[in-house]
């Protein structure tokens, strides 16, 4: 449904207002006079579109570095080094949304990191280890292997 409701100055815009363009038509009129499909976009899709961009990073031992904080996820385990691109609602820090800075494909939604305790502490097994309790984080920060 086309936006008719809001401030007075939208259903005017809409249904009044000829923007040269569209050859003495009104949006109203012009929308219906497409012939293109339309479909209904779910607020999951929408949210994605009204988030600012940084430029890239990559994954690391501690997560995703942002604004000086650390974000993550349990699919980092094992992605050490991959590029990628955020995506953030302003004001909104306690989430971000990670893409694949190659495909931009959408990784994950991930947190922001707060001081791991009690069963969160063994929550997500190291990538390629056979030993239960092993983890990815350990008194808070993200295991690192030495080899």
């Amino acid at each position: 449904m086309f936006w008719l409701f809001g401030p007075p100055w939208v259903s005017w815009w809409n249904t009044v207002h000829q923007p040269d363009p569209l050859g003495g038509k009104t949006p109203l009129e012009a929308l219906e006079a497409d012939p293109s499909p339309l479909r209904e976009v779910s607020a999951e899709e929408l949210w994605t579109f009204t988030m600012e961009e940084t430029g890239r990073s990559r994954v690391s031992t501690r997560g995703v570095r942002f604004r000086s904080r650390d974000y993550v996820g349990a699919w980092m385990t094992g992605q050490g080094g991959l590029k990628v691109r955020v995506r953030f609602m302003p004001h909104h820090d306690h989430r971000i949304e990670v893409f694949d800075a190659a495909t931009g494909r959408t990784l994950s939604s991930t947190s922001k990191h707060f001081p791991v305790t009690g069963e969160r502490l063994y929550a997500h097994p190291v990538a390629g280890s056979s030993r239960p309790g092993v983890s990815t984080v350990t008194q808070g920060r993200p295991w690192t292997s030495r080899r």
